[in-house]
């Protein structure tokens, strides 16, 4: 008779079920290697997808409903679907963390970037809860069975002997479309993920009116946070919103672009990026995008030294448009950062390099705790 699978149950109260990390990524790679999964995360209805389960939490961008109905909501639901390992994805979600390892629970905690920077960026209300946050979450994560951190600056805050680096590098089955070819018709600049004005989707659209070519167009997909972008944006003639998309999707828009931007603005929760947890650069550089990409110092580093793009001063429009014009004008050069990126991302990048990590992350807590009953 064969043993039951260990049960793995995926929380989170932010994110979508279909999160790109938390579905595309770690429950299918766990799904794959024998685990039975199941995910708390917000959905429309229950499902089975993959053989992974899915049990929805309401969705919400409100935050106090985040933590006045959906966080309690996940700890219920935690306590009911009984697992081996439970994986946290929210920082709202430490306390009901802390509540698990006092029941004896396995519990990896999942920070997706560096949130007390991200705090520092959100007013001084926001510098005054980061400096509470730091020793709260440092607290949680020593009492956590593991930590999994997205990027190298990040680790550098997690206790070393407990936390391991998983990244947000693309699966390469993502590219599946990939191409190099040169396209007919308008040339196409793409941008994926939260659109916002910090994150320089104001500043790519001034550069667009500043460029002396008829047939440049933006695109973007994702969730628009700020309400006068979306006006911009609904009005002008020449960029192009395409809504917020299944991740599966994402490939086919971007097979129809010429270049991908990441024009994220110098505050404190982008400035110490260091690539690794910028998901867009990735599935631009998987499908042979050039890239244009923010200067910031390890950014600038990283698009060098693969030769997949341009870093540019995203504040400075007139450069955005003039780095525009350099990659509209010159398609071999277009074509060889193309290539460069697809080459990185085939030998360094990919999640099929991530994969054996967070196996191993797993074996580990299973290992550490094995004397801890199920509950």
């Amino acid at each position: 008779m064969r043993p039951p699978k260990m049960r793995v149950c995926i929380l989170s109260s932010s994110h979508l079920w279909n999160d790109q990390r938390i579905f595309h990524k770690q429950a299918i790679s766990l799904s794959t290697a024998g685990y039975e999964v199941v995910i708390v995360a917000q959905a429309d209805q229950p499902n089975v997808i993959d053989s992974i389960k899915v049990i929805p939490l309401k969705k919400t961008n409100n935050h106090y409903k985040r933590y006045a109905i959906n966080v309690f909501r996940a700890f219920w639901l935690a306590m009911r679907n009984k697992a081996e390992v439970y994986h946290i994805h929210d920082p709202e979600l430490l306390f009901i963390a802390i509540i698990l390892r006092m029941f004896g629970r396995r519990v990896i905690y999942d920070s997706h970037e560096d949130y007390q920077e991200k705090l520092k960026s959100k007013g001084w209300k926001g510098k005054c809860l980061s400096v509470v946050w730091r020793p709260w979450e440092a607290f949680a994560s020593f009492i956590m069975s593991h930590n999994i951190v997205a990027d190298s600056q990040t680790f550098h805050k997690f206790p070393k002997n407990k936390t391991t680096i998983i990244t947000n590098y693309v699966p390469l089955r993502f590219a599946n479309n990939a191409s190099s070819t040169i396209h007919n018709g308008p040339f196409i600049i793409i941008y994926v993920g939260s659109i916002s004005y910090d994150r320089g989707i104001g500043k790519a659209i001034e550069a667009l009116n500043a460029l002396p070519f008829p047939d440049v167009e933006i695109h973007l997909a994702g969730a628009i946070s700020d309400t006068f972008l979306a006006d911009e944006i609904s009005k002008h003639p020449k960029v192009f919103y395409h809504g917020h998309l299944p991740w599966l999707k994402i490939n086919e828009l971007l097979a129809q672009a010429d270049i991908g931007i990441v024009l994220l603005q110098p505050i404190s929760a982008y400035l110490y990026c260091p690539g690794e947890n910028c998901v867009k650069l990735f599935e631009y550089m998987s499908m042979g995008l050039p890239v244009l990409i923010s200067n910031f110092p390890k950014l600038k580093t990283f698009i060098e030294s693969c030769g997949a793009g341009l870093a540019v001063d995203p504040t400075d429009s007139t450069a955005i448009a003039k780095a525009i014009m350099r990659l509209h004008n010159d398609p071999e050069l277009r074509r060889v950062m193309g290539e460069n990126g697809k080459r990185t991302v085939r030998e360094k990048y990919c999640w099929e390099r991530e994969e054996p990590k967070l196996l191993d992350v797993y074996r580990t807590v299973l290992a550490t705790d094995r004397h801890q009953r199920r509950c």
